[in-house]
């Protein structure tokens, strides 16, 4: 665990977490000026002057940012905004923008605007509510940010008599009149003088910069596949040594030796194992999902470090008992043995290991071959951790094992749960596999989408499904070895689990993102956009895992060939 703690601390500086700072240089801050005059008698605001900075485009064509994206562009109130108030962000930028400049404006569409307020030159408390401020369309004629929501809460007393302005609040999509202000009894100011407040409005960078969305997503992708790559080595290194072991043991009958001796030694998985692997892979792909929805950058490396030590840590050692106690009780009722069922065990320790990569990944602005060996060491110590709360919860139970006698223990039977069954296999093809590919599946969506708002760029789309058949390909992989090990290597129980799992989630993710974003942009019923989806997701899963899992069955074999051990 100092091993880990001292990797984690020196590897933590190859990659950057991405901290608040204005996008714009100095000259270029989106800046907005506003000044409101309020009248005792009728308590109408009117916007006095209206001044935002300007950044000039690639063709040289000046864009008032705070007009098009915040909508603060009425001169009179009381006033409402239609919901055709501003121009559709695609039509907009077809009609307005080049290629850069879209990129320009996507970029701008992750920055989260910050409100400052000042009267007369100190600060003045608010609070800045908003909604969806990336741009999803609400409808067929919404527009971006529909949701901004500015409240001003001032207390002071004015030079021209007492003032106290209660709440000030403006709402761009609805109208404003006299209700939203609350004058104070002590109001006293003398007609045609006025109270002027200002403030500026600022974009602030907090999540990556999607002006090179490709780059970024060709590293992601092949920095999953190194990590694939370097967790199969060790689970063939596992495999090769137990077998070499097996070997040593029996010389007089090493025909009978090899795989069906590592076999009694592989957990057993229960009866229709391709349905009980589908459920867990949508559970948690789902919880991963919420999880991803909810993870939030931090602004420093030392919060962001300690979060995610407790964050192993605990749910790795909680995780293990839990899964543990389990998958006792499972065994007790079921099978009858332990150690036999492990298939539901890595559950919740699945879950907190591609949590903590989804926040490695969204905390540093690339992966790079550090980073990939970072993530990869943290699935070895989860895989510690979860060895760790395991061994304990068996040390709990094992005076009630041996009173009813349901699990004939040897005296090393803590060594022997370590060593003997193939954890390394039962973890990473069990609930990983499936989770696994929501990662990609996500980001393939973000990028599709981010796309398809400017222009119907299909290779995009093809981009996502090579993410989504790679990603069953993986999974297949490791199905494969541990179907192998089960003397069962029908190609189609890979598939059909793959398929079910992965195509479920894809579904859902699809169906989600058409009822709030394509139903707008493609003219098709939503039956045929989730036929196609299905067929899709189905089809491109269940060819890819039956490629995958046969080629691995030739190499698996070729292996073991070269190594001595008879291949039935």
């Amino acid at each position: 665990m100092l091993l880990f703690f001292s990797f984690f601390a020196f590897g933590g500086s190859f990659f950057r977490i991405v901290e608040e700072r204005v996008f714009f240089k100095e000259g270029e801050r989106m800046k907005c000026t506003v000044e409101s005059i309020f009248h005792n008698k009728s308590m109408i605001q009117k916007i006095y002057s209206f001044q935002p900075y300007c950044c000039n485009l690639s063709n040289g064509n000046p864009i008032r940012f705070i007009d098009n994206l915040l909508g603060f562009l009425p001169t009179e109130l009381p006033f409402e905004i239609p919901m055709k108030h501003n121009i559709l962000m695609k039509n907009w930028c077809e009609k307005k923008l080049g290629q850069e400049d879209r990129f320009l404006l996507l970029n701008l569409l992750k920055f989260e605007p910050r409100i400052k307020i000042s009267f007369g030159g100190k600060p003045v408390l608010s609070n800045f509510s908003h909604g969806f401020y990336y741009g999803y369309p609400l409808g067929k004629d919404s527009h971006i940010n529909n949701h901004i929501n500015l409240l001003i809460h001032y207390v002071a007393p004015d030079e021209m008599g007492n003032m106290e302005i209660i709440l000030v609040q403006s709402l761009p999509t609805i109208s404003l009149d006299s209700q939203y202000f609350k004058p104070n009894t002590n109001f006293n100011i003398i007609d045609g003088n006025s109270i002027k407040y200002k403030y500026s409005v600022e974009f602030i960078e907090y999540e990556y910069n999607y002006l090179i969305p490709k780059v970024t997503f060709v590293q992601y992708f092949w920095s999953f596949i190194f990590i694939d790559m370097l967790i199969v080595v060790v689970i063939f290194a596992r495999l090769f040594f137990a077998k070499r072991k097996a070997l040593m043991i029996d010389s007089d009958n090493q025909y009978q030796n090899g795989w069906i001796i590592i076999r009694n030694d592989i957990l057993r998985p229960p009866i229709y194992i391709e349905f009980l692997s589908s459920a867990i892979g949508i559970g948690i792909q789902i919880l991963l999902a919420f999880v991803m929805t909810n993870c939030k950058a931090y602004s420093s490396y030392s919060s962001a470090l300690c979060y995610l030590i407790a964050y192993i840590i605990s749910f790795s050692l909680i995780g293990g008992l839990i899964s543990n106690i389990i998958c006792y009780y499972l065994a007790k009722h079921y099978i009858g043995y332990y150690h036999n069922i492990v298939l539901i065990a890595p559950t919740p320790l699945i879950i907190c290991f591609l949590s903590s990569i989804y926040f490695i990944e969204q905390a540093s602005n690339t992966l790079n071959l550090r980073s990939c060996i970072i993530l990869f060491g943290l699935s070895i110590v989860n895989i510690l951790c979860f060895h760790v709360g395991g061994l304990i919860s068996v040390r709990i139970k094992m005076s009630s094992i041996y009173d009813n006698n349901y699990i004939p223990l040897p005296k090393s039977f803590p060594k022997e749960a370590f060593y003997k069954n193939t954890f390394l296999l039962s973890i990473f093809s069990g609930a990983y596999i499936f989770s696994r590919i929501v990662i990609p599946v996500k980001k393939g969506l973000d990028l599709f989408w981010s796309q398809q708002v400017f222009e119907n760029n299909q290779s995009d789309l093809f981009q996502m499904l090579f993410l989504l058949v790679s990603s069953s390909s993986v999974v297949s992989i490791y199905f494969s070895i541990w179907k192998i090990e089960q003397m069962n290597y029908k190609w189609w129980d890979a598939a059909v689990c793959t398929t079910i799992s992965s195509g479920v989630v894809m579904l859902l993710f699809l169906i989600i993102d058409y009822y709030y974003r394509i139903q707008d942009l493609l003219n098709i019923s939503f039956v045929v956009y989730v036929f196609i989806c299905f067929l899709l997701c189905g089809s491109l899963s269940f060819i890819s895992c039956g490629v995958s899992m046969i080629s691995t069955l030739f190499v698996v074999k070729k292996f073991m060939d070269n190594i001595g051990v008879k291949f039935i």
